[in-house]
Order: C-alpha cells, then sequence, then structure tokens
C-alpha cells in the first residue's frame, strides 16, 4: 500500500458525501493492490463518468477489480458501494459498507 500525503486526505474529505470508514481507511493504509491482483484501491475517488460515459453521473469509483467492475460510492452520502459493471453499463448494489466490501476480495482485512 502506499501512504497519502496529509493535503491529498484533505482534498478526499473536502467532497464530503464519502463515508467515514473509506476516509479512515486512506488516512490509515493507504491505496494500492489488495490482495495480489484481486482489487486496486485508488488514491482519490474519480467521477466514473470519466471512464465510462453511459454511467449514472452520482457514482464516484474508488477501485476496481481489475475486470471490469468498479466500486463506487454515491454522491448522495448513504455510504453505501456500489458496483459498476461495464460490460453491461450496470449499477449493482453491493449492500455492504467499505471494511465489509473489502472483506470480500481479503478476508484479513
Amino acid at each position: 500500500m502506499e501512504d497519502l500525503r496529509a493535503i491529498d486526505i484533505a482534498a478526499i474529505e473536502k467532497l464530503g458525501f464519502l463515508p467515514r470508514d473509506y476516509v479512515s481507511w486512506l488516512y490509515q493504509h493507504g491505496w494500492g493492490e489488495i490482495a495480489p491482483a484481486r482489487y486496486m484501491l485508488y488514491s482519490a475517488p474519480i467521477p466514473l463518468t470519466e471512464f465510462h460515459a453511459d454511467a449514472p453521473s452520482h457514482l464516484w469509483a474508488f477501485g476496481d477489480d481489475f475486470s471490469g467492475i468498479s466500486g463506487c460510492f454515491s454522491s448522495n452520502g448513504d455510504a453505501s458501494v456500489y458496483e459498476w459493471d461495464s460490460s453491461v453499463s450496470q449499477v449493482l448494489p453491493s449492500n455492504k459498507r467499505f471494511q465489509e466490501f473489502l472483506a470480500t476480495y481479503d478476508p484479513a482485512l
């Protein structure tokens, strides 16, 4: 995992809708690969429309599974993880919070 600088964390917090457990994870652990080749956590959330023009504008990607499925948060601030399946351009609710979602890729977390 790669550390984030305090200035990066401050910029992420300014978005205002991100779940506390996500911001806390970045602060404590940084960003990078979760379990070898299982999941990539980005250094900051990115509007999903930057990757996929047909994606809903309220979704912000925080990572991906190396296979076309992006983990996202909604700017509505509900703190749930959503998954964007780029192969079918569909949003799927995971019904999980961030920590629980990461544990599906690495149970040791």
